[in-house]
């Protein structure tokens, strides 16, 4: 490294520069976890004396000279964002800046804050080498060391480290200035929250005259996949004052601690020099490494003189191989599909600083929902990380810290200038160098949204030329050459067919796909349908894992803020763009995540003879027998389970197998409907799960049933009246209104008790959940809102025990006929029909709504549940007979939208606390409905980032709606597309039936 005498005085100069991103550094290597010795390492996390000013102006001079009073200043907890502990304001935008672009330029309003801290060098640090880590601090950063600079920084997601040594005594003084904004800010133009400060640890570290520099594992496997072989490569350095002989020990030991095999290198290193070292050591027999088996061995490496231990390094590895074959990517020399979901560092309190615990509740997470990978959006994350994806096993993509998504992707793109090249090339190098010795990382990103130009062409040629054990995948890149995988962004479901039809000469990973915002993830159905389909497709990652809400507090309530929720108006904000997430901030799963576990399941299971419960079971799993699984079975109907069993599984890894359920079909009540439930469940724990985890699930139809409609009832019993305002019909202590003026029924009595809180209207609009507005429904679909508000009663004809009511629905283009048929028994037919007469827009849905009393508290079905599901996310919803309370039905989407519908009912109850209160709903054909505390309305935002569920008061009752259609959710994306065409409600002549019994 250039020592600091050498270095130029610091410049504000370098903030637009893109020429200028490190000095003084050392040379980017891979990461070591833990020094020699436990006491050569001091942590410097915790408080720091800080001062903040919005220029850099308003901060004192001469603040970086030692000594200097720092009394009036504030404190500052590192590591941390300063925007989250009073100092500025957190931003979050999407793909623009957060300021005017005018490259490599930045705004002169540009916040700036000042660390200090002193530091007791411990006395057995003499005549050692000391080096000052930041493992992340953004964006641009000078450092001083008792007053004299040391260096300078714009990566913000990569390890700095000084060499110090020169400069330490029995106490030293580290300061720093970090700007919010530099040049570098161009090339980190990612889908997060813009926050400043350092944001992982910060420690000092001391070695030995005599040290290892850097280390190079590859672990791979040989001779047909059985043997392992270790190439291990090593930088010393002598910072002595003389030429130093010695030996570098290295030993293997397995996962139960015993020596596999252990090689001496010697070797002479000339006093101020580095030397590298190399050798391959062949291990037989060796344990593949796996997601689904992550066999690690534990490498050491000891630096010895004359006896004396001078430095040691270990690490975890795991044998195995990536290739791409043909059209495939391989593990091992198998294809294998990656489950995977993109990952942002984010915490809801602390913002860009994350926990390792938090690393781990993530990692159990997802492989208890069969994710068996992760893409580090968008920049290399916390070194932790990697070690426990090693340890618990899953496949990484390592992503280089670039996105230039605001200069867009064409001439403007920084990919295609010159002069940031060496800024990229950086970027790309810290990434490799840090991550190179982890299997887990399997794949090699060279960044996100940044154009493809001569830059990312370059980048590709240098990892390719360091590491050809992995592929590299650029997004941008298409499908040029400097891609290995084709990984595009949310392809439509005919465009990742039309690939694997008349392309497909690549393997074909969607770097980001189903869109996670808000109530979303249709129609996972038809791409995983299309994955087990086409070789050439292998999964891909959904976007994303995480909503990005930072928790806010005010009027003593917290609530999950997202962009706009801070600072003044005019605060740069895309909205509630970074909500779109798997899991809400606390960890909480979203019901989308269950439809996930059910598509990612590495088993599947087809009913090959409904008669004799004939099975195919095929385990996907690569290595992994289901030897530590039973399969359960049991047949069910709406009155319960009428047959069960347990099957023991020995299915291996990657190999399929027929069972037979040993159910007696014939036996069944085939007036009834059967479902035959599967599942796969693990006898033992696991060492990412408890013993009766749920590893895969399905269901099958066995038996119809007979339909049994009330309309076929008998007619009589009742009588219909009729009075000044209103129809009456009354039967047997039940009643029934319907208002004259405005033909719907405003009043349900039960032994004089009123039921109802508000009409029974029909209804064909649905709250925009964030898919809505991304291809505009609330505009384009404005006709079925003013329809289900503003109709108007045509005409209301009463005959005998029926009443009819025609509406326009606006301007004569439709016409809903509601027409009430009274039966015996306590009973009404609703007859709904929509009659079209224009070319009208889709329809959102086409039903009932009404508002119960809200003693209504408890509800029944027989349908899919018992977690919210809609027409093209139901897979993993099966169907049976649930059963909840009213007031726990509401999913809370932190922007409010449509939410809580359960699909293909056949039957719902609801009933009072104390069951003396019973309403069941049937209908002609298999309903939706949702039964929630809030109204469509209430839901209902004029704009989608207006809105947080924090705000909505609880509008009284039960708002029901019974839906006859409904409209499907969406999944491609939350900016362009519809739901598929066959989740679509094409405006037509409908009609239903829905029967309510007292």
């Amino acid at each position: 490294m250039k020592k600091p005498s050498q270095l130029p005085q610091p410049s504000y100069d370098w903030l637009c520069d893109p020429g200028v991103f490190s000095l003084g550094q050392e040379p980017a290597t891979a990461f070591r976890r833990s020094p020699f010795r436990a006491e050569h390492k001091l942590m410097l996390n915790g408080t720091w004396d800080f001062i903040w000013a919005e220029n850099k102006e308003a901060l004192p001079k001469g603040f970086s000279n030692p000594g200097f009073d720092t009394q009036g200043w504030g404190n500052i907890k590192v590591p941390g964002n300063w925007e989250l502990q009073g100092y500025g304001t957190p931003i979050y935008v999407n793909q623009r800046y957060p300021f005017e672009k005018n490259p490599p330029f930045v705004p002169e309003k540009n916040p700036s804050g000042i660390y200090k801290k002193k530091v007791n060098i411990p006395s057995n640090w003499d005549q050692k080498n000391i080096f000052l880590v930041v493992e992340a601090i953004k964006s641009a950063s000078y450092f001083w060391i008792n007053g004299y600079f040391i260096g300078y920084n714009q990566d913000s997601k990569t390890e700095v480290v000084f060499d110090i040594t020169e400069y330490y005594g029995q106490e030293i003084e580290i300061t720093i200035q970090l700007f919010r904004w530099s040049d570098g800010s161009y090339l980190e133009c990612q889908d997060f929250w813009r926050l400043s400060g350092i944001e992982r640890a910060v420690y000092l570290e001391a070695r030995n005259p005599l040290h290892i520099l850097d280390h190079s594992i590859e672990a791979s496997l040989v001779n047909g996949h059985k043997d392992g072989r270790l190439s291990f490569q090593t930088n010393l350095r002598n910072t002595s004052s003389t030429k130093t002989e010695g030996i570098l020990t290295l030993q293997l030991m397995d996962r139960e601690g015993k020596l596999v095999i252990s090689s001496d290198l010697s070797f002479s290193v000339t006093s101020g020099e580095n030397l590298q070292l190399n050798t391959t050591l062949e291990v037989p027999d060796a344990q593949p490494w796996s997601a689904e088996i992550p066999y690690l061995y534990s490498l050491s490496a000891e630096l010895k003189l004359e006896g004396d231990i001078q430095d040691q390094i270990s690490a975890q590895i795991g044998f195995r191989n990536i290739s791409i074959i043909g059209n495939q990517l391989c593990l091992n020399g198998m294809p294998l599909t990656l489950r995977g979901v993109n990952r942002h560092e984010h915490d809801q309190e602390h913002g860009h600083v994350i926990t390792k615990e938090s690393m781990i509740a993530d990692i159990l997470l997802m492989k208890r929902h069969n994710i068996n990978a992760v893409r580090n959006c968008h920049y290399p994350n916390a070194p932790e990380w990697y070690e426990l994806c090693d340890q618990y096993g899953l496949y990484v993509v390592d992503e280089a810290n670039i996105e230039s998504h605001g200069m867009g992707f064409e001439e403007e793109s920084l990919a295609k200038d010159p002069a940031w090249q060496n800024a990229h090339l950086d970027r790309i190098e810290r990434m490799y160098q840090r991550s190179k010795n982890h299997c887990s990382v399997i794949i090699w990103s060279l960044g996100n949204e940044a154009g493809n130009g001569i830059n990312f062409e370059r980048g590709y040629q240098w990892l390719k030329a360091q590491d050809k054990s992995r592929p590299v995948q650029y997004e941008q890149a298409f499908e040029e050459a400097n891609t290995d995988i084709v990984c595009p962004m949310y392809p439509s479901v005919k465009a990742v067919e039309d690939y694997a039809q008349n392309r497909g000469d690549r393997p074909f990973i969607m770097c980001e796909y189903s869109h996670a915002m808000g109530n979303s993830n249709g129609n996972l159905k038809e791409y995983w349908e299309l994955i087990e389909k086409y070789d050439c497709l292998q999964g891909g990652f959904i976007w994303d894992w995480m909503d990005q809400g930072i928790l806010k507090e005010e009027h003593n309530q917290k609530y999950w803020a997202f962009g706009g929720g801070f600072g003044p108006e005019d605060t740069p904000s895309d909205g509630n763009f970074c909500i779109n997430g798997l899991l809400w901030p606390d960890r909480t799963p979203k019901p989308a995540l269950y439809e996930v576990k059910e598509f990612y399941a590495p088993v599947r299971i087809k009913l090959l003879d409904q008669n004799s419960g004939l099975l195919s079971i095929q385990n996907e799993w690569l290595y992994t027998s289901l030897q530590a699984f039973s399969l359960y079975w049991s047949v069910v109907n709406e009155i319960g389970t009428a047959q069960k069993g347990k099957i023991p599984l020995d299915l291996a890894g990657n190999s399929d197998a027929a069972f037979k359920i040993p159910y007696n079909i014939s036996s069944l009540d085939t007036s009834k409907e059967h479902y035959l439930n599967l599942d796969i469940i693990a006898d033992k724990p696991l060492a990412w799960a408890n013993k009766g985890h749920v590893l895969a699930a399905t269901q099958f139809q066995l038996t119809q049933g007979l339909e049994s409609k009330l309309s076929e009832q008998k007619k009589s019993g009742g009588q219909l009246n009729e009075e000044d305002k209103e129809f009456r019909f009354k039967s047997n202590g039940v009643e029934f209104w319907v208002d004259k003026e405005s033909g719907l029924i405003t009043s349900i009595l039960k032994d004089k008790e009123e039921l109802l809180s508000g009409p029974i209207r029909p209804l064909f609009w649905r709250a925009p959940t964030d898919n809505d507005f991304g291809w505009d429904m609330p505009e384009k679909c404005q006709y079925w809102k003013e329809a289900s508000t503003h109709f108007k009663l045509n005409s209301l004809l009463a005959e005998q025990n029926e009443i009819s009511c025609v509406f326009d629905l606006g301007d004569g283009k439709a016409e809903c006929i509601l027409t009430y048929l009274f039966a015996a028994e306590n009973n009404i037919e609703i007859r709904l029909e929509l009659k079209v007469h224009a070319d009208l827009p889709l329809l959102p849905r086409m039903g009932l709504y009404t508002i119960l009393k809200e003693s209504f508290a408890n509800l029944k079905w027989f349908g899919r549940g018992p977690f919210e599901n809609y027409p093209d996310r139901k897979s993993a919803a099966r169907m049976g007979v649930h059963s909840d309370e009213t007031s726990k039905q509401y999913v809370p989407y932190i922007s409010p939208q449509e939410n809580g519908a359960r699909q293909d009912c056949r039957w719902l109850k609801l009933t009072g606390r104390e069951d003396t209160l019973t309403a069941k709903i049937t209908a002609s054909e298999p309903f939706s409905f949702s039964a929630l505390e809030y109204s469509p309305w209430q839901l209902n935002r004029s704009e989608r980032d207006k809105g947080n569920a924090s705000q909505l008061e609880k509008a009284g009752g039960v708002h029901l709606c019974i839906d006859h259609l409904h409209m499907g959710l969406g999944g491609i994306d939350s900016w362009l597309s519809k739901p598929l065409e066959k989740y679509l409600i094409k405006p037509d002549n409908f009609k239903c039936s829905i029967f309510i019994e007292l």
